[in-house]
């Protein structure tokens, strides 16, 4: 399977951009990036990279792209014996070890790949514009009331006034 994989790769005729988007998009979660990232290295236009890459992935419009990506990942998957299973059982038994060896960090860290690995997270960036310290005590405060309300669900806590400090010892 493998050689007729091979020259099944060969025949199918992409352009030079088609060809780098291919092997980048495999790699890709490898290398954290995403199908727009992998669109612009292949060089494609940064403007168009998220819309590109979608059509590029897409049978229906670049079947010949698409086919390219299911044998190259099949050529990856034998190569490395790599399969989804494989990957969720493996990151468990990486969880399972720091756990006995109590290496918290590493046992969340494990089960947050199996989560990312699963679909269970969705990564979401935000650039937000603005700085707290350029706000009105005011403006402060709104904000503060507005984020606690919108996020009710999330935030329950009720602040209490203490009346004499607490004493932290270093």
């Amino acid at each position: 399977m493998y050689t007729s994989a091979l020259s099944l790769i060969r025949k199918l005729d992409l352009t030079p951009k088609q060809e780098k988007f291919v092997q980048l998009y495999v790699t890709a979660d490898a290398q954290g990036m995403s199908p727009a990232e992998c669109a612009v290295e292949a060089g494609y236009s940064k403007k168009t990279a998220a819309v590109i890459a979608a059509n590029l992935v897409n049978p229906a419009r670049y079947p010949k792209v698409v086919e390219k990506i299911s044998l190259l990942r099949e050529q990856f998957n034998q190569k490395y014996q790599i399969t989804y299973g494989n990957h969720l059982r493996k990151l468990g038994q990486i969880r399972d070890a720091c756990i006995e060896s109590k290496a918290w960090t590493g046992a969340v860290n494990a089960e947050i790949a199996r989560g990312k690995a699963a679909g269970l997270y969705v990564e979401r960036k935000e650039i937000l514009h603005g700085s707290l310290d350029k706000m009105s005590e005011k403006e402060l405060q709104n904000e503060l009331e507005r984020l606690m309300a919108e996020f009710s669900t999330v935030v329950d806590v009720t602040a209490e006034e203490v009346e004499e400090p607490i004493a932290i010892k270093a």
